[in-house]
């Protein structure tokens, strides 16, 4: 029985971890939002049914509303996302730690 509980733990993210990639997902649909106002982020795959595993990736996919642009016209450019610069800075220093981690 003891084996068992040790083996859950150990296949359990730390609370390091859990932090880290909470933090990742709302930086990512802070910045999602900033740049695609009305777009939604959604998290999906093992860290939705809380089967992830330590150092597993974090799925997320976002929704973008729908555009009301004119056809043809090109979508944002670099320059129209620079705004949004801390967000995606934010989601690289979790990056960085979880690496050094």
């Amino acid at each position: 029985h003891g084996q068992m509980l040790r083996l859950v733990e150990l296949t359990q993210p730390t609370a390091r971890q859990a932090k880290e990639r909470e933090l990742a997902a709302w930086w990512t649909a802070k910045a999602v939002r900033e740049a695609a106002p009305g777009a939604t982020v959604h998290i999906f795959g093992s860290t939705a049914t809380g089967c992830q595993l330590p150092g597993s990736d974090l799925d997320l996919v976002a929704i973008r509303a729908p555009s009301r642009r004119k056809k043809g016209v090109a979508p944002e450019s670099a320059a129209e996302l620079a705004p949004h610069s801390r967000a995606f800075e934010q989601l690289r220093k979790i990056q960085r730690r979880g690496r050094a981690a």
